[in-house]
């Protein structure tokens, strides 16, 4: 490799030809990027600088051009933009707008920088894409320039400028003089690609897909790069116009089963690319391209496909796309049939409206598309198909992940203010379906909606008028239906009148032109029956809605029967309910290995990823970070209660306390400091061993959970603000900081039986959790005086922890009637622990 200072003119006044390669990308500089360069070039006369640095141009000899011919691998943009920059300055002088002082400025822009002195060939060729628009530059009309151009654009933003004549077309040339480069050219055995990479390049970034394309194309010849760029890449970018960086981590997601972080799309497919065969791969993506243009554009696709697809284009939820493009190639290779693939559609639909209706979190969405096409073809059991098991596996998620219930649908369109809570492309949405439900002919709300014609209107208003109060049963009644139902489905409809008659009476509403009895809407008729608009109504319609909604997007059945089998095998990447699930063995690295117990498992794998690399756990346990990761490992077994922990090497111990899904949790957070994925796990379980004395199974649990915790901290945040900004989550336990923070917390606790509240001492630092807790002790009196009921007081001589709490015994908590009772209980003591401990700990 060569590389020399030098003046860019100098570069440019040779015999030399540039030619811009296939796989670069399109000429990109934007306005601003061509306003800094004018900008500079001027400063550079007005500072009288004697040079300004323009980076650097890489090029290499063209084996198979004539004497002279470089194939630019970097600095594309910079040369081009000068280029048009000197023939804008060339045709004013050839216009005579402007006269140069120099008599043979013009003739040496255009024989020498431009063209070839001899045989007046255009020294720069750039890619494909943008040869017509730089060459129409050179013609004598230039009313034949392609205005829609980024090159057009930016030759008529210098040439307007150079007319401005902030300096003279000859200081202007004399600036453009002072441009220097590195000029560097590869020589024969230079890695292109390496040196490229390597660069700190001036100028607009390159995408991910810009550096894919040149990363795919740069190394092979150059006939063979133009004969891939135009059977391959060029189709690639085609079908996924200004999206290749979504389309190409979409297209890893499927192919690495994770998903690649938007800045390491390179890096990640570097890896995946590196043993494939180039056409082999440039094909398979071309394939995979053409079924995200279907679904980024869905009036490409034909038949029930296109609706479907339409509908779910509608959504805008792209984590859908890995899996919607591998359904589309089972379709496109004969695996899934025609009526199949309508039936997956429409349950994909159903899954993310049915979310969408109740506010179900999408975090986490994207994992379970990630491996959604893998966990339904892996299935084992009754001969079902695709679709059956595609049911199964949807249904049995849980959590974030779950397929919402028929009540839990009803419960929000009841109770949910959805023209406040719900974005307003999925409001829209949920009207259009239920307007066009059955329909013959559709109709496109959205684009009425956005031509002004239709509107999103509340029946009864936002603004009661006096009319509306005396309509709804008087003021008290009025404000209490307006509270409960002003932003609620079936409050909601569509209509043509203005907006200005929005308050104005149900009567005139119903009864003008444009009103609800003129309106053709679907939604409109029962409204256009009514002769008042008040609670009996809107509960009517409400009903009618909800069951329209769940006929739209109905629950269901799988007749689905996974094989029953002594020990299931799951990935840790899997979303498998393991509670009363025993675990039999392990696979890692291709060994397998026997445990007995899920501490066991979570023990070994941790001293399987410290064999890899010992400094990780080293520098975690002498850490004194608050993360998961590093406090639960310590360099001390006193940091733990006996029993709680593991040795997992000299100075290295951990805590293997807590339910099986923590310790799943906490193995994957483990994995991600080791490079590891949680797909290269594999366990080995048993069936769910079912309690004849509770049979009631996690995911009950947790679903019970959660809505009790939901409840009560509406409750006790109308008391005390210890839990405010607090979620409720689908386990026993709940904690809140108290004014000491370092794990001395406030917490509650429900099982089956019994509930209890308490503060507790948790630090990982075991004396200062029995130095606090000695010190609220020495105030037990005043404590118990003010709570009024037993209170358990635990030093925990033998554990990291201390605590006091405050039980009740022998509830039903399954019983959601005994609820009121627990809630009284909770929230009361939480308060008065709460108002006798702060001003003690304010003390400490």
């Amino acid at each position: 490799m060569k590389g020399n200072e030098k003046f860019l003119i100098r570069l440019l006044d040779s015999n030399d030809i540039f030619v811009i390669p296939v796989y670069q990308r399109e000429y990109e500089w934007q306005l601003e990027h061509c306003k800094q360069l004018y900008s500079d070039l001027l400063s550079t006369i007005i500072n009288n600088r004697p040079t300004h640095f323009f980076g650097s141009i890489v090029s290499a000899t063209n084996p198979k051009g004539g004497r002279g011919e470089y194939v630019i691998i970097d600095g594309q943009q910079r040369i081009t933009t000068i280029s048009i920059l000197l023939i804008a300055i060339y045709n004013i002088l050839k216009q005579g707008i402007l006269i140069s002082a120099d008599k043979k400025l013009t003739d040496k822009i255009h024989n020498k920088y431009l063209r070839d002195e001899y045989d007046h060939t255009i020294k720069l060729i750039p890619a494909a894409n943008s040869q017509n628009a730089y060459n129409a530059l050179f013609s004598e009309d230039l009313g034949d320039l392609e205005q829609d151009s980024r090159i057009t654009k930016n030759y008529q933003y210098f040439y307007t400028s150079i007319l401005k004549r902030e300096v003279t077309i000859d200081e202007l040339m004399e600036a453009v003089s002072r441009l220097v480069v590195i000029d560097i050219i590869l020589e024969k055995d230079d890695d292109a690609q390496l040196i490229f990479e390597s660069l700190n390049s001036t100028g607009l970034a390159l995408s991910e897909s810009d550096k894919v394309r040149n990363y795919v194309l740069m190394s092979l010849p150059l006939e063979m790069q133009e004969k891939y760029y135009t059977s391959y890449w060029y189709k690639i970018e085609k079908y996924t116009p200004k999206n290749t960086d979504a389309f190409l981590r979409d297209y890893l997601t499927i192919k690495l089963r994770r998903i690649p972080a938007i800045a390491n799309i390179y890096s990640e497919f570097k890896v995946y690319a590196e043993t494939a065969d180039k056409e082999t791969l440039l094909q398979d993506m071309v394939k995979y391209a053409k079924y995200y243009y279907m679904i980024q554009s869905p009036e490409t696709a034909e038949g029930d496909i296109k609706k479907i697809l339409t509908k779910l284009r509608k959504l805008d939820n792209s984590v859908i796309n890995p899996y919607v493009m591998e359904i589309l190639d089972g379709y496109q290779s004969g695996m899934i049939i025609s009526n199949e693939i309508i039936s997956i559609l429409r349950i994909l639909e159903t899954y993310l409206v049915r979310r969408i209706i109740c506010g179900v979190p999408a975090q986490g969405l994207n994992k379970v598309f990630m491996t959604l096409h893998k966990d339904v073809l892996r299935q084992e059991g009754n001969e079902t198909g695709y679709v059956e098991k595609l049911k199964y596996i949807l249904l049995s998620k849980q959590g974030s992940g779950r397929f919402p219930t028929d009540t839990e649908v009803r419960d929000n369109l009841l109770n949910r203010n959805l023209y406040q809570d719900m974005k307003l492309t999925y409001l829209l949405y949920l009207l259009e379906s239920l307007e066009n439900q059955d329909n013959y002919e559709v109709v496109d709300l959205e684009n009425l909606i956005s031509e002004g014609q239709l509107s999103i209107e509340h029946i009864m208003p936002q603004t009661l008028s006096d009319k509306w109060k005396e309509e709804l049963g008087g003021s008290e009644t009025a404000l209490q239906v307006h509270e409960e139902w002003l932003h609620k489905l079936a409050n909601l409809s569509l209509t043509a009148y203005n907006s200005k008659y929005s308050n104005n009476s149900f009567f005139d509403k119903k009864n003008m032109p444009k009103g609800f009895k003129e309106s053709h809407l679907k939604l409109n008729h029962y409204v256009a029956t009514c002769d008042k608009w008040a609670r009996e109504e809107l509960v009517e319609r409400n009903n009618q809605l909800t069951n329209l909604a769940l006929k739209i997007w109905p629950t269901y059945v799988s007749s689905f029967v996974p094989a029953q089998k002594e020990g299931n095998t799951f990935s840790l990447d899997e979303d498998v309910d393991l509670y009363n699930r025993n675990i039999y063995s392990f696979t890692f690295a291709g060994t397998k290995y026997s445990v007995k117990t899920w501490r066991e498992f979570l023990a070994s794998v941790i001293g399987l990823l410290h064999e890899r690399d010992g400094a990780v756990l080293q520098d975690l346990a002498l850490s004194s970070e608050k993360t998961p990761v590093a406090q639960a490992i310590s360099a001390s077994e006193d940091a733990f209660s006996p029993g709680d922990f593991r040795r997992i090497a000299e100075g290295i111990y951990l805590r293997v306390h807590g339910d099986t899904g923590s310790k799943i949790s906490l193995i994957k957070k483990y994995l991600s400091l080791f490079d590891v994925e949680p797909g290269d796990i594999t366990i080995t379980v048993s069936n769910p061993v079912v309690s004849t004395a509770n049979p009631v199974n996690s995911r009950q649990k947790g679903d019970m959970y959660f809505k009790f915790w939901d409840q009560l901290l509406v409750e006790i945040n109308t008391k005390t603000d210890i839990y405010q900004n607090r979620n409720p989550n689908r386990s026993g336990w709940f904690t809140a900081k108290s004014i000491l923070g370092g794990s001395m917390d406030y917490f509650m606790s429900i099982s089956l039986k019994k509930c209890t509240v308490g503060f507790q001492c948790n630090n990982m630092d075991i004396m200062k959790n029995k130095k606090l807790y000695d010190y609220i002790h020495s105030h037990k009196d005043e404590i118990e005086n003010k709570i009024g009921l037993p209170i358990i007081w635990e030093r925990g001589d033998s554990l990291r922890i201390s605590f006091l709490s405050i039980r009740l015994d022998d509830i039903d908590f399954m019983d959601e009637s005994t609820w009121p009772q627990i809630n009284s209980f909770m929230v009361g003591n939480t308060v008065a622990l709460s108002e006798v401990l702060t001003p003690i700990l304010q003390k400490y």
